[in-house]
């Protein structure tokens, strides 16, 4: 195809598209958050689907950032910058109880003040292997909470593929105590 042949198929295809009356106006759409607005506290562990669930393969390296969150939080995340607050182990745990357990500590990590968290749930030599179940259950489940604000695999010396680096969102607590102690201060 030539650009002539690109151009003349542009204009084919807009043949019948009229341009918007009032042009100086934009409407734009409010993007959509992929996290709903309840929380940890709001959800309860049944909401947490257990199906249909695809797994992932074991070569893959999980992770997820909500959207608006900074990219260099993703990147500390991944290299183990950040010291976990606290650590759940889920250990040959069963989903239906790995998911309360889960919205339970987060809960409480959340109560008081933390930030970061790691999630052990073992590794898997066969892709359906209870560790790989419940890794995919948790890459399905993280996103649905409002309090999680990124994910990804642990560093090697924290479990590497058996484990999970987790960031939340500050609390309206710690969001106010930053605003007391940073306003009206320019920085350096």
């Amino acid at each position: 195809m030539t650009l002539h042949d690109d151009h003349e198929a542009f204009i084919n295809a807009m043949s019948d598209v009229n341009p918007l009356k009032n042009n100086d106006k934009r409407y734009l759409s409010r993007p959509v958050s992929q996290a709903p607005s309840h929380g940890a506290e709001g959800i309860t562990a049944e909401s947490l689907p257990l199906s249909p669930l695809t797994l992932l393969p074991l070569t893959a390296e999980p992770e997820y950032r909500c959207r608006g969150s900074q990219p260099g939080v993703m990147d500390k995340l991944r290299r183990g910058h950040y010291r976990p607050e606290g650590s759940l182990s889920l250990l040959r745990v069963r989903p239906e109880d790995a998911r309360l357990q889960l919205l339970r500590f987060i809960a409480e990590v959340r109560r008081r003040g933390g930030r970061n968290i790691l999630i052990i749930h073992g590794k898997s030599r066969e892709m359906t292997g209870p560790a790989n179940v419940l890794r995919s259950y948790l890459m399905m489940w993280l996103p649905e909470l409002a309090e999680v604000q990124a994910s990804c695999m642990a560093a090697p010396r924290d479990g590497g593929s058996g484990a999970m680096y987790v960031s939340l969102r500050k609390t309206e607590a710690c969001r106010n105590d930053n605003r007391e102690r940073f306003s009206g201060k320019a920085p350096g």
